[in-house]
């Protein structure tokens, strides 16, 4: 269907059509064309409402019903308990007692591959020399 609203005109001609209480005829028709539009909406009425059952049991009531009921019952509980709605992460943060935030620990340092260590030379002479670690 057409979910647009109606312009003004159309409004004020389907409740004319429709004989509301207290609608006047459309002021762009003549005449004429005002009694053959009511005649048409007047037959058109009648033929729906000879084919057109005023009341129908659906096919499953049990089924329809216990549909109706389950979603009755989803939006009471969404509507008690908002947080259910949060994803896990804010759930746990909306709870009455504060989560303590995690330790960050500083980022590793990478794996040293040479280290320094003191010999002594030849002359007996403490020097610093590189050597592989491992």
């Amino acid at each position: 269907m057409n979910d647009q609203p109606l312009s003004p005109a159309e409004d004020h001609l389907t409740r004319w059509l429709d004989r509301t209480p207290g609608a006047i005829p459309p002021e762009n028709l003549s005449p004429d064309e005002a009694s053959r539009l009511q005649a048409d909406t007047a037959a058109l009425t009648s033929l729906l409402r000879t084919h057109v059952p005023v009341s129908t049991e659906p096919p499953y009531p049990d089924f329809f019903n216990s549909q109706i009921l389950k979603k009755i019952r989803d939006e009471q509980a969404m509507a008690a308990s908002p947080a259910r709605q949060l994803p896990l992460l804010k759930r746990r943060r909306a709870q009455s007692h504060p989560v303590p935030p995690r330790r960050l620990r500083p980022p590793r340092r990478p794996a040293r591959r040479w280290k320094s260590v003191m010999r002594r030379s030849l002359h007996n002479r403490p020097v610093r020399t590189v050597v592989r670690a491992g």
